[in-house]
């Protein structure tokens, strides 16, 4: 009985250790962590060197959402607000809106 669950264990265990290189993939949101990771996991991880390629691939790659990170910054460090009149967004310093000419504080 404890011959089997040693066993389990070991089998959970490996099974984990060989998907690291997708999981860290993944929570890196790497761009192809989900199909070119997983698929290199079928074909080439048995290998050791295969193992340790796509691990130091999936540390080292670009992420997929670098772009939008810096653009989402851009845009949450320089607010807009809403033209009452029209709905649209203009700058937060804007004292006319570009849109449909409704003054600011007027």
């Amino acid at each position: 009985m404890a011959e089997g669950i040693g066993a389990v264990v070991a089998l959970l265990i490996g099974v984990t250790i060989y998907f690291i290189p997708a999981m860290v993939g993944q929570h890196r949101h790497h761009a192809r962590a989900i199909f070119v990771l997983n698929v290199l996991n079928i074909l080439l991880r048995w290998t050791i060197i295969g193992w340790v390629g796509a691990l130091i691939w999936a540390m080292t790659a670009e992420t997929a959402d670098s772009g939008q990170t810096q653009f989402i910054r851009r845009v949450c460090a320089d607010p807009d607000k809403k033209c009452p009149d029209c709905a649209e967004l203009v700058k937060a310093d804007a004292r006319k809106c570009r849109f449909c000419g409704y003054l600011f504080g007027a």
